[in-house]
């Protein structure tokens, strides 16, 4: 079982997502580190944003698919540096961060990005679920289920001799 640590950062963007960042770094031999950080964005589904969500022509696909992506979209974002001295760890852990503050915050932070990231992961839970819908429909086929079908008429000696003239 993984041990949970608490982030080393924990901010919340103007636009509701909250960031978490953390500090997965692990030593690899001696004085050498491999230095791991790791960026959580989640988004929080509530009612205002589900508004904003595709309309949904497929009766009760809508249903299935809010209960598919549940009440959180996460993002993570790992950024990794190995052998890393032991005494530049913590130089290097500060500099990933203000890269991950400077960009990473900076694209998060747009006010419609939580609205086309739903978007998205609606689009391709809907896919998904679509096709799961057609495999079940293809593989659990009422039909198939009475045994191989009966070809023999395809071998039968039908043919009629018709008798005059001709």
């Amino acid at each position: 079982m993984e041990e949970t640590l608490p982030p080393i950062i924990s901010e919340q963007l103007a636009n509701g997502i909250t960031i978490d960042i953390y500090d997965l770094s692990r030593r690899v031999a001696g004085d050498r580190w491999q230095v791991t950080l790791r960026c959580d964005a989640a988004i929080q589904l509530n009612n205002e944003l589900w508004q904003k969500a595709p309309k949904e022509p497929e009766p009760g696909l809508a249903e299935e698919i809010r209960s598919a992506l549940g009440n959180e979209l996460l993002l993570s974002l790992e950024q990794e540096r190995n052998f890393i001295d032991a005494a530049l760890k913590d130089r290097l852990i500060k500099e990933m961060i203000g890269r991950v503050r400077a960009n990473i915050f900076a694209y998060l932070n747009n006010s419609r990005f939580p609205e086309r990231l739903l978007a998205r992961r609606y689009q391709e839970t809907r896919e998904q679920l679509l096709r799961d819908r057609m495999i079940r429909a293809v593989t659990s086929d009422p039909d198939d289920d009475d045994g191989p079908a009966d070809f023999s008429y395809l071998f039968a000696d039908d043919r009629r001799q018709e008798t005059g003239d001709g």
